[in-house]
């Protein structure tokens, strides 16, 4: 995503997002920005000084991006490359459309003038688990600012439910209109490929053990001797 949104090297330093666009920031979630104090950028929002220090100054959006939100009006695009052009397009606006990869299930999606409909709160639950509890009066997308990956998972009042890739990425989960109560938890296949492993592992050493235990067994039975 980084790399499509701009031309330069990807260096850790400041002409990485010489100009970041506010739809950079929210969907990469980033509400703080590290500038130059000599000759600053102008800000894309309005923000706040917060600190100094060696010709650096950090500045706050006054009004940080949202960890999740509930939009109502989505789009389905039928490839990544697609979706990538639609989020960086200059008029796309994350608060007001969702762009998904494939079809979330609800039906049709609701007119624009809808898609600020509802609230969210996120909570935490740990570095790799969150409680959402929204509220909406129409079908809608969960829009929540976590990257997307295949190992996370999320359950909508205790039902299992959909994660999608939304605005190429970050996660959309589909709900239906109503009070819900999602958690998001990620598992790591990795993982459970090494704990399958290791049981394996273990089972064959304990096989191994009773065979020898087994064969030291029967040669004591047959020793002769007194």
């Amino acid at each position: 995503f980084v790399r499509a949104v701009t031309s330069h090297r990807l260096d850790y330093n400041v002409d990485v997002f010489p100009d970041p666009l506010p739809v950079v920031l929210d969907l990469l979630q980033v509400n703080d920005l590290v500038v130059p104090s000599s000759d600053p950028p102008v800000p894309p929002l309005p923000v706040r000084t917060v600190a100094e220090d060696a010709g650096w100054t950090l500045e706050r959006l006054q009004h940080p991006f949202p960890r999740v939100s509930v939009v109502s009006t989505w789009r389905v695009v039928s490839t990544e490359d697609q979706a990538l052009h639609a989020v960086t397009t200059p008029r796309f606006d994350p608060s007001s459309t969702v762009i998904l990869e494939r079809s979330p299930g609800l039906g049709l999606s609701g007119p624009a003038s809808r898609s600020r409909a509802g609230s969210a709160t996120y909570e935490p639950l740990g570095l790799q688990s969150a409680r959402i509890s929204i509220t909406t009066p129409f079908p809608a997308i969960v829009l929540v600012r976590t990257p997307f990956d295949e190992g996370w998972h999320a359950s909508v009042d205790g039902e299992p439910a959909q994660v999608l890739a939304a605005d190429y990425v970050v996660q959309g989960i589909p709900v239906q209109a109503g009070s819900h109560t999602i958690v998001v938890s990620y598992v790591d296949p990795s993982i459970g490929y090494g704990l399958a492993a290791s049981a394996a592992s273990i089972s064959v050493l304990l096989a191994a053990a009773i065979a020898l235990g087994l064969r030291s067994r029967r040669a004591r039975s047959l020793d002769p001797s007194p």
